[in-house]
Order: C-alpha cells, then sequence, then structure tokens
C-alpha cells in the first residue's frame, strides 16, 4: 500500500434501513484518524439512527463497511459506544464497502462485485460451495493470488493464518472473496484454527448463531470458539443495499461506509 494512505478512515456514510426502504442518511466525520475517533463517530450516528426510526422501534442490526486495511486491524463490535459494547447492544456484521465506495482507478466496477457475491451466494445456498483455504505460501505473491482468484469459480475463502502484512492481503483479495474468514490473532496454529472453523462451520453461516456464539466471552476459561474467527459476510441482504450502488457515485476515496 502507498505511504501516504492512512490505514484509519477520516469519515463514514451511514444509512437508516426498514423493510427495504431508506429511513435517512448521513456522514459523519471522525474527530481523529483512528479508532477512538471512529469509535466517537459511531456512536453520534447511532444516536442520529434512533431519531429517525418510527416511534417504538429499536435498532437492531449495524452492519459495517470498511476496506481492508481498515478491517485487518478494527474490531467494531468491541468499540463501547454506550453502555455496553456495539457488538453486545447489537448485531454487527462486517463487510466489504467496495460495492458502494470504491477507487475510481480499479480494474473491476460495483456490477462485477455483486454478480460474483451472487455467484457465491447461489453455491452456498444450492450447497456446492465448500469452505476454500489460503495458507501463507499462497499469500507470497498476491499479484498471482489475484490471478488465480480471478480464473476461478466464486466461493468462500479462509486464511489458515493471519499473515504479517494483513492489511495489504485483505486489501488484494477482497474484491475476489465476499465472504472471507480469518484468524482474530496471529498466535492461532492453523491446523487449530481449520478445526475450529470446520467444526462451527455451519454457525458461521448462520446470522443468528454467529452473533450469539461470538458475543459474548466464555467465563472460567472456557473455549473461544467463534471468538477466534474474524468474518467478513456477503448476504442476500447486504447484495440488495448494494445494488443501489450499481451506478457510480461520487467519492472515489476508500472511507468505511
Amino acid at each position: 500500500m502507498p505511504g501516504s494512505i492512512r490505514p484509519w478512515p477520516k469519515r463514514f456514510h451511514a444509512w437508516v434501513l426498514q423493510g427495504g426502504e431508506t429511513l435517512g442518511s448521513n456522514d459523519f466525520d471522525a474527530s481523529t484518524r483512528d479508532e477512538a475517533g471512529l469509535t466517537i463517530a459511531i456512536k453520534e450516528a447511532i444516536k442520529w439512527a434512533r431519531g429517525h426510526l418510527p416511534a417504538g422501534e429499536r435498532l437492531h442490526h449495524i452492519d459495517i463497511a470498511a476496506c481492508g486495511r481498515a478491517l485487518a486491524q478494527w474490531h467494531p463490535e468491541e468499540a463501547k459506544t454506550g453502555l455496553r459494547n456495539l457488538g453486545i447492544a447489537h448485531r454487527v456484521t462486517l463487510r466489504w464497502n467496495s460495492s458502494i465506495v470504491r477507487d475510481e482507478w480499479a480494474e473491476w466496477d460495483a456490477y462485477e462485485l455483486n454478480d460474483l457475491a451472487e455467484e457465491v451466494l447461489d453455491a452456498l445456498e444450492a450447497d456446492n460451495a465448500q469452505l476454500s483455504w489460503l495458507g501463507l505460501a499462497d499469500m507470497e505473491d498476491l499479484d498471482a493470488l489475484a490471478d488465480r482468484l480471478a480464473s476461478e469459480p466464486g466461493r468462500p475463502w479462509a486464511l489458515e493464518e493471519r499473515p504479517a502484512g494483513c492489511d495489504t492481503t485483505l486489501t488484494a483479495i477482497a474484491a475476489y472473496a465476499p465472504i472471507l474468514i480469518w484468524p482474530q490473532g496471529a498466535t492461532v496454529a492453523p491446523a487449530q484454527f481449520r478445526a475450529t472453523v470446520d467444526d462451527m462451520w455451519n454457525k458461521i453461516q448462520n446470522e443468528h448463531d454467529w452473533h450469539a456464539n461470538r458475543a459474548i466471552k466464555p467465563a472460567n476459561g472456557g473455549s473461544d470458539g467463534l471468538r477466534q474467527v474474524r468474518r467478513v459476510w456477503h448476504d442476500r441482504q447486504w447484495l440488495k443495499f448494494c445494488r443501489l450502488f450499481e451506478t457510480p457515485l461520487s467519492s472515489p476515496e476508500e472511507e468505511i461506509s
């Protein structure tokens, strides 16, 4: 990544949706380009969003869409945006932001990204797509890896290990991996991580099980289970939203949405 690109976004755009209808949208600037600045901005956005919901309605599900360099180091579900952490108070799902805000010099467009995501979801729902794994050797040459992914059918992908340049790796393969899994930390052994993911694959795919099993820390030294797993997930709900942005909008800058 060029040295002039900062890892932390300076602003994000928020939408409030109910039943597929947009109730409002707004921009929020981070006071500082770091995790603390983004946490404050998200807290402001949540307060704003609540004001746009019908009386008696609660804010349940929050999508956080960001580029690879941000999601490599940021755990927004752990941010304390109020009385409780964001991922405890709400269901938080991480997404790539490539379909809604992207670099104008990218070789692909939003149509291609969304079509690939739909292909992966179709295969998953038909039980025709098994999780495919990438090891450190696969990630040594990211250009070669991108060429490989470009020549294979769409599928869900997982990284056996967290690479040293995780932000660069995630950025390089995000367009080809609408569903991507990688280790939470750098210390878990590849074999152990694969066993965890394979054992809990059904829960990883199920939105309710994913949040229920990942949000709460285990007591009495119990197994971390899904807390070892990072997940970017592109589902039908998100795909429907992304289709609205297939006509290019304004900003080419990779920021949080």
